[in-house]
């Protein structure tokens, strides 16, 4: 019997302390919710941070440029900017206007014909196509061409509408000038044209057009491409020998505009492109 009383007494005594152990050691354990929160926190911030990226690339900001795969590497680099291809002297002459044509807009530096462009991008030609012809219906009516561009840096100012095509109108025919596709880049200063230009006000009586759909440079001094050796406008009036004293040549040596021996000075597309986003 003894031996039964001390089994007895020692269930007793384990049965007290169970019973005085605190209420949480006598329920099921808690489901560990912290890992799960914290996943949805992260979640939270990821979609704030691709959301963030989303738009500032949707924007065109001074300086912007296309970016490879979010990875912060400039999506053209400076060799690919510094590229000279021969389509573009023969491409460009062909939109190249008639030779002492006058313009609305002239400049005396680059500094000023690049603060007054409404914006400036560095682009590559990716199209041509007929746009217009004007007036509309007249025997005499001139036809225009629209070249498409792909930005892939806004140095300043900034589109009517970002993220849509950029098309510059030239006088030309589309088809002539689709002969000779250009495959490099450029920087063009351009003007919406939907927009004056600054202190010119609207002829009275003038048709009114809706031409926002389009750009158009700020004036022949607007354009730089690689050149051969140097940095070159290719839709700029020249003085050649082979013309007789006037026409377009890219690389020819002859009188310059100041905007013109500006760029000229630079040896490649991309040092111009980084003096220019220096300008502001």
């Amino acid at each position: 019997m003894n031996g039964v009383d001390d089994r007895l007494e020692r269930h007793a005594a384990r049965w007290q302390r169970e019973a005085s152990l605190p209420e949480a050691r006598l329920v099921a354990p808690r489901r560990r919710w912290w890992p799960a929160a914290a996943l949805a926190v992260a979640g939270t911030t990821a979609v704030v941070v691709v959301a963030t990226v989303a738009v500032t690339a949707g924007r065109d900001e001074p300086g912007e440029v296309a970016r490879d795969a979010g990875r912060g590497r400039p999506a053209v680099a400076a060799a690919d900017l510094d590229r000279y291809d021969t389509a573009a002297a023969p491409f460009f002459a062909r939109l190249a206007g008639a030779p002492g044509a006058s313009e609305a807009e002239r400049y005396g530096s680059l500094r000023d014909a690049y603060r007054s462009a409404g914006v400036v991008l560095v682009a590559e030609v990716t199209g041509v196509r007929a746009t217009r012809s004007l007036p509309e219906g007249s025997r005499d009516a001139v036809s225009y061409v629209g070249v498409v561009l792909r930005p892939v840096e806004v140095l300043r100012g900034g589109l009517r509408e970002p993220g849509a095509e950029v098309v510059v109108e030239f006088m030309g025919d589309a088809e002539a000038v689709r002969a000779s596709m250009p495959t490099g880049y450029g920087v063009w200063l351009l003007r919406n044209k939907g927009d004056l230009p600054p202190g010119v006000v609207p002829k009275p009586g003038a048709p009114a057009l809706d031409e926002s759909a389009y750009y158009r440079l700020v004036s022949s001094q607007g354009l730089f491409v690689q050149g051969a050796t140097h940095v070159v406008n290719p839709v700029r009036e020249r003085a050649t020998p082979e013309a007789g004293g006037t026409g377009i040549d890219p690389e020819a040596t002859g009188p310059r505009d100041p905007v013109a021996r500006e760029a000229e000075a630079f040896p490649a597309l991309s040092a111009l492109v980084a003096h220019l986003r220096q300008a502001g």
